[in-house]
């Protein structure tokens, strides 16, 4: 929910750039307002005026806008740990790709670094930082990486715990599926999240029945 409310914050921001830009500048030169606000807003418009600051801004819309997506796919009610595992691995590739400047927000702002959505930038001032898109979508990268299965920083034997979740789904049954097909898988499972293997063995063979059409009560907490 972080990264979904950050994302739209960024994306706010992103829309209403030009706007924000010249509301800043007018307020600077306010006869109205005190010299300390005019001050402020002054240095609000300069700061965004930077290339510094709409790298960044490009930088964080295209890694909260990604990391939202993701998020909004893994609270799917109907959403199974291959589906998640497939899903963390392709948004791992998507990341790496960002190390070279290649999100789309960031594209747009390479493209004509002199200027961004009418407003004329400049180069600012040694100490604005700019955040390393490389070292950066890497280690998002590699955060998301230690939470696959295939990683040996997540489950205990994590990579045999995915291969007894493929035996739970269609799409990894062999054309002819003997109805004890899974059951060493059930066994592994239940006893590795505690819960009863009876019941889950009885709703694996009525699931493999049904073609795998509808998954019985028992067996959900597996699926």
């Amino acid at each position: 929910f972080r990264s979904a409310s950050s994302a739209k914050t960024v994306a706010a921001l992103w829309q209403n750039y030009p706007a924000l830009f010249e509301h800043f500048s007018q307020a600077a030169s306010d006869p109205t307002r005190s010299k300390s606000e005019q001050v402020t807003y002054q240095g609000l418009a300069n700061r965004m005026s930077t290339q510094t600051f709409v790298k960044n801004l490009a930088l964080m819309y295209d890694a909260l806008e990604e990391l939202a997506d993701i998020s909004r796919h893994l609270q799917r009610r109907d959403i199974n740990v291959l589906e998640a595992n497939r899903l963390i691995a392709r948004e791992v590739v998507v990341l790496k790709a960002f190390q070279d400047g290649k999100g789309p927000h960031m594209q747009k702002v390479l493209e004509k670094p002199s200027c961004f959505m009418g407003v004329p930038l400049y180069q600012g001032r040694k100490s604005d930082v700019e955040i390393n898109a490389n070292k950066f979508f890497l280690y998002l990268a590699e955060k998301l990486e230690d939470r696959l299965l295939t990683s040996n920083k997540g489950f205990p034997s994590s990579s045999e715990l995915l291969e007894h979740f493929k035996a739970l789904n269609p799409t990894y049954w062999p054309d002819s599926v003997n109805i004890c097909h899974g059951d060493d898988a059930v066994c592994y499972l239940c006893s590795h999240f505690n819960l009863s293997s009876s019941n889950c063995l009885k709703d694996m063979r009525e699931y493999f029945e049904n073609g795998g059409k509808q998954v019985p009560q028992d067996l959900k907490p597996l699926l």
